[in-house]
């Protein structure tokens, strides 16, 4: 019955009953079990590093797993493509200096290619979102003139290869199409 009373006698967080129930599970487990426990807690420290580092990233949307292999300290990242496992492999370096500042140390990181089926899960329709995003998403684009377009030509007549000017034209319209909406939307 005391138990009963300690555990209505005070209000407690979610937070400290989790920790209580933790040190309880630990206190009460052999030493094998134990280091288990604290294994997992370095993993976890380490994907918690990685998250704060590059989840959010470009680099990131690309990651489909992970896996800390405690004996050797090392951190195996599976990605959705080889130009990616290129990419992550020269900023290794540099993730793995962000990671310590973060308070994780490993030893190396190994970038694998996954297998098939496994890609990194993405929005259906990345575009789409970068579009939505925009300051200027939902108004209506900004006609050009036809002066506009005459000078959009003129830039671009040097290249010979007609689908890069094609696709130069393109993209050289639609930015000032965006800066003239920009401009008239202030």
């Amino acid at each position: 019955m005391a138990r009963r009373s300690d555990r209505f006698g005070a209000t407690q967080g979610l937070g400290s009953i989790l920790e209580q129930e933790k040190r309880r599970i630990y206190d009460d487990a052999t030493p094998a079990k134990r280091e288990a426990f604290l294994e997992a807690e370095r993993a976890r420290e380490v994907y918690r590093a990685w998250n704060t580092v590059c989840a959010r990233t470009r680099e990131g949307q690309h990651v489909c797993g992970l896996h800390f292999v405690p004996e050797t300290r090392e951190l195996v990242v599976y990605v959705d493509g080889s130009s990616w496992v290129n990419e992550l492999t020269v900023l290794r370096e540099i993730i793995r200096a962000r990671m310590e500042a973060c308070g994780v140390r490993v030893s190396a990181l190994v970038f694998k290619l996954s297998r098939k089926g496994y890609e990194a899960p993405r929005a259906a329709s990345s575009a789409a979102n970068k579009v939505k995003s925009s300051p200027c998403a939902g108004l209506p684009r900004a006609e050009l003139s036809s002066a506009d377009v005459a000078a959009i030509d003129a830039r671009v007549s040097h290249i010979k290869d007609e689908g890069l000017q094609r696709a130069l034209k393109s993209a050289m319209g639609a930015g000032l199409s965006l800066d003239k909406t920009r401009k008239s939307t202030k």
